[in-house]
């Protein structure tokens, strides 16, 4: 794994989010350092592991603490890259990023992505043929 150095001030607001003591937060991190993102939750009082995938193929397997965008102890695959980020923000720039690079937007209906379309046309989801808009 690689670690990307987490502040000081960061796991204080670990601390707050999780509940738990600044030292736990770091052993914390130290256990998902080492891959064990179970004994991270464990110690964190976590309501378990869980992964968001992006449209890209990457992911980000964090620690539930029931809020989406509030601080959680994560790592990104495929770089390793232990930090602490909301899940729910790491998705949204993973998907702007996406769609910028690949001129798609993801239908609200179904989820999947489909083509903007020309200047004009209302471009409808490839998938599942509703109206989609970006």
């Amino acid at each position: 794994m690689f670690a990307v150095e987490i502040s000081p001030y960061t796991k204080v607001a670990l601390a707050g989010v999780y509940e738990v003591s600044v030292d736990t937060v770091q052993q914390a991190i130290f256990a998902a350092q080492c891959g064990d993102m179970e004994e991270a939750n464990t110690l964190l009082k976590g309501f378990g592991v869980e992964t968001v995938a992006a449209p890209d193929g990457s992911s980000l397997e964090y620690i539930n603490n029931g809020e989406s965008y509030d601080v959680s102890l994560c790592i990104e695959r495929p770089t390793g890259n232990v930090l602490a980020i909301s899940w729910g923000a790491w998705f949204e720039v993973a998907e702007e990023d996406y769609c910028r690079k690949t001129g798609e937007i993801p239908c609200v209906y179904c989820g999947e992505y489909t083509f903007r379309g020309r200047t004009g046309e209302i471009p409808l989801c490839e998938s599942c043929g509703h109206c989609v808009s970006g």
